[in-house]
């Protein structure tokens, strides 16, 4: 068993014997520029340009686990500033502010 991804947000499962895609997987929302499966053979793990990397059961190819940085913003008070316009409030939650 091998593993590919690319452009499309899947994650692709290839019999090598076979030649052939075997399953394919969704769960990142950029593109899926490393693949890679854990030492002891039990995970898969990913990484995309959403800034996510995810760690995926073998057995079953269920989601264990995401890692996600904080956005620039993250957590940011922004409930007592002035001056900001809807549109900048909007992007200001974007990017993990808070009001």
């Amino acid at each position: 068993m091998i593993a590919s991804g690319g452009s499309d947000q899947y994650v692709y499962i290839w019999d090598i014997i076979k030649g052939n895609c075997i399953k394919k997987i969704f769960g990142h929302v950029g593109w899926i520029w490393s693949v890679k499966f854990s030492p002891c053979k039990n995970f898969l793990i990913t990484a995309s340009n959403d800034g996510v990397i995810k760690i995926w059961n073998v057995k079953n190819f269920e989601l264990v686990k995401s890692y996600s940085p904080d956005r620039p913003y993250e957590r940011m008070n922004i409930r007592k500033v002035s001056g900001l316009t809807e549109a900048q409030i909007m992007s200001l939650k974007t990017l993990g502010a808070i009001d």
